[in-house]
């Protein structure tokens, strides 16, 4: 709309009229998002598609739960546990083909070649501006190289947002 007066000054008549496309009406809703929230005591596995699913915690091979605020906070929690049971072997992933793509360094030592680094026991950083699924998939991937069955890790979620984007 501010926009909108920039071109047409104050024609209400032709402001009416562009605020009333649906498009616009959708993009002024306000959004309940208390309404997407899920049971927070739900077990799901890393076989799940995660997309516009925000999670609560998190279970490794064990009855504690880790609290998590978002996808980046879980896969930096992740990654520290793993880097407790092998210091060695986290530190080799810095130079592990798998987490290296033509697009991305996923472990480094050197934060300026990452989008949005987190350190990780001020050893190595990951690289954390990832989708939910590919978080999933890196932690599969880490917990594949630790010889740690992936059934044993399970996440909680808070909102499922999904029938927002239907």
């Amino acid at each position: 709309v501010k926009r909108a007066k920039e071109v047409y000054g104050e024609d209400k008549d032709k402001l009416n009229e562009l605020s009333d496309k649906p498009s616009d009406k959708k993009l002024n809703s306000t959004i309940k998002y208390s309404d997407y929230f899920v049971e927070d005591d739900i077990e799901y596995d890393l076989h799940e598609n995660f997309t516009y699913k925000r999670p609560s915690g998190f279970k490794l091979n064990s009855d504690k739960i880790i609290n998590v605020k978002n996808w980046k906070d879980l896969l930096v929690k992740t990654c520290e546990i793993l880097f407790e049971i092998d210091e060695q072997k986290f530190l080799s992933f810095e130079n592990n083909s798998k987490f290296i793509t033509e697009r991305r360094i996923r472990f480094s030592k050197t934060p300026s070649s990452m989008k949005s680094p987190m350190p990780i026991k001020n050893k190595l950083f990951v690289e954390t501006n990832e989708s939910a699924n590919d978080i999933k998939n890196i932690i599969i991937i880490l917990l594949k190289e630790y010889k740690i069955d992936i059934n044993k890790f399970k996440i909680y979620l808070k909102a499922d947002y999904s029938n927002l984007h239907k």
